[in-house]
């Protein structure tokens, strides 16, 4: 019996039927090990109410973006995102208004151009046409490199929705805000590219530390995953080049500064460009009536610019965290499987009833130590392992008769979450 259990346990592993149980020993982990330093070059302009109500016209009003980035580039800061996905759509242009010699538009497009490093959003649909994805000139002098990469059914044939040509043209950049939840609605990972025609275009947060750093961000295969490299830095995706997110801890984490507190007045107050000086700056909603609410293993809800501060510290940092491959996640199982089969074996029952238990904390422990150093080894397979064939040598039928249902709940969670990705 033993022999049976390692051999579905192996075979689940590739097929990832054991991705709902993996998941839930992730978030633990991610509890375990609490918050960690988040990176000082970060910082966040919130859009918050109060910055909502005095300025009704935000989140896209272009006169008060101009200004904002004028200050900011006055501050001292090294780079400039802009999360704000109302942005990603072409707009008409008003004329100069009373002591102004250009357009709003107009405006902000040279503010863009003088100020060199600014990331600009772009948000990815379905819709597109079946006979291929056209994708606007403005957009596609931003891609990094041709590949191709999984994706969710509604966006096999995808459409751009990007900012005014002019601003474009302008930016320093263009960057992604698509992220995609898992089945409980978790975000545990972020993309860092995009696919469409063929050409894979960056996240807001890779955009922002290739503008930064200077270094051209390229991408190369490494069989079924992708790496992106920037500089000397090297970041593995899966196959929808996604990568897991090191989280820094929940909501509130990165240093945050009030939108109207640095549009208004002569220029930023001396104690808040002390603290942007050279600082990676993310501007993004936070009001309750315009941001997105994402679930994270830390908080309930995250909003997105803080989801893409924490990509963008793994960024610069390189605190990510490193998933082992398939068939080492295998032969995890396949000795975890060898050692509770020896235990039973040896030992009495009872005694070896508790070195299971033991086997069970240590694996539960080992996998924590390795998350504090950035790997995320397979839990799920190990520790089934070692309560299904622990439990043939010393338990009953009665065992499995409670542990058929909890499998069968699990493989239906898995096959969920695939149809929803449009993965089968």
């Amino acid at each position: 019996m033993a022999l049976e259990i390692t051999g579905l346990l192996c075979f689940a592993q590739p097929l990832r039927w054991l991705d709902g149980l993996e998941t839930r020993l992730v978030d633990l982990r991610f509890a375990v090990r609490g918050a960690r330093l988040p990176c000082e070059k970060i910082a966040i302009v919130k859009i918050d109410d109060a910055a909502v109500h005095r300025y009704p016209s935000l989140p896209t009003d272009p006169r008060l973006h101009a200004e904002l980035i004028r200050r900011l580039r006055a501050a001292g800061v090294a780079a400039i995102g802009l999360d704000i996905p109302e942005l990603a759509r072409p707009a008409l242009d008003d004329p100069p208004g009373p002591g102004h010699n250009l357009s709003p538009y107009e405006e902000l497009t040279a503010v863009l151009a003088e100020a060199g490093r600014v990331v600009l959003p772009v948000v990815w649909v379905g819709g597109g046409s079946q006979g291929g994805q056209e994708v606007p000139a403005p957009v596609r002098r931003f891609s990094i490199g041709g590949g191709r990469l999984t994706k969710p059914v509604e966006l096999r044939n995808p459409r751009v929705l990007h900012p005014r040509a002019d601003l474009c043209a302008a930016a320093a950049g263009l960057g992604t805000l698509n992220v995609y939840p898992d089945r409980d609605w978790t975000v545990r990972q972020a993309p860092l590219l995009f696919e469409a025609g063929g050409q894979l275009y960056p996240s807001l947060a890779l955009e922002m530390a290739r503008v930064a750093s200077g270094a051209p961000a390229t991408v190369s295969r490494r069989g079924k995953a992708l790496q992106v490299s920037l500089g000397s830095a090297r970041f593995l995706t899966d196959a929808a080049g996604e990568v897991p997110i090191n989280y820094a801890g929940p909501a509130e984490t990165y240093p945050m500064f009030a939108y109207e507190d640095l549009v208004e007045g002569d220029g930023v107050p001396a104690d808040l460009a002390r603290q942007l000086r050279g600082k990676l700056v993310l501007v993004g909603s936070t009001a309750a009536a315009e941001s997105s609410r994402l679930r994270t293993p830390y908080s309930p809800y995250m909003t997105g610019v803080e989801l893409n501060a924490n990509v963008l510290d793994m960024l610069l940092t390189g605190r990510t965290l490193r998933s082992v491959r398939t068939r080492e996640a295998v032969l995890l199982t396949i000795l975890a499987a060898a050692l509770a089969w020896a235990l039973s074996l040896w030992l009495r029952p009872r005694q070896a009833a508790l070195a299971i238990g033991l086997s069970l904390v240590g694996a539960l422990g080992a996998s924590s130590l390795a998350f504090y150093a950035g790997y995320c080894l397979p839990t799920a397979g190990p520790l089934l392992a070692i309560l299904l064939v622990g439990g043939d040598k010393t338990g009953d039928k009665r065992f499995y008769d409670r542990m058929i249902p909890v499998a069968d709940r699990l493989y239906e969670e898995h096959l969920e979450d695939l149809r929803k990705k449009g993965r089968i």
